[in-house]
């Protein structure tokens, strides 16, 4: 018997991915949504844009619109991606100016280091590995409980 999975779903972690990788040739390999736009949050506030994504609507939705990226056909992302960053450039408001370190972020890690195959979940029905979780949990606990 041969297990053979059409897609396989982790979190982004390099170790796990490169032996995916070995042992499922045949399988498209796509990282979880969640973890994707946990971690584009977690840059926003290293970059210390958290007051400002909670309380300014278009500057939130800007960056939303970043990680929706990852929902459009792997065909349009680069253009989307060109067409939202020209849209932050060209902008004289200020609060844009703050976005032109995340937009340098988002380009060098999820552009240029990270295929967009992997990151994109466009078609995919299950887009994030948080059922997985979830049951990891409840089978630690129950061998906790047993042991």
């Amino acid at each position: 018997m041969t297990f053979n999975p059409c897609t396989v779903m982790s979190d982004f972690e390099e170790t796990l991915a490169e032996i995916l990788t070995i042992e499922f040739p045949n399988s498209q390999h796509v990282d979880c949504f969640f973890h994707y736009t946990h971690t584009i949050y977690r840059n926003i506030q290293k970059l210390g844009l958290s007051s400002e994504y909670v309380a300014d609507d278009e500057f939130r939705n800007t960056c939303r619109k970043l990680m929706a990226l990852a929902l459009m056909p792997v065909s349009l992302v680069l253009q989307a991606y060109d067409d939202l960053h020209d849209s932050v450039l060209e902008s004289s408001s200020k609060k844009f100016d703050l976005l032109k370190p995340l937009f340098s972020y988002f380009e060098n890690q999820w552009i240029k280091n990270v295929d967009i195959q992997r990151w994109n979940v466009y078609g995919i029905h299950m887009r994030t590995n948080n059922n997985a979780e979830g049951v990891k949990h409840y089978i630690v606990l129950i061998f906790c409980c047993f042991s």
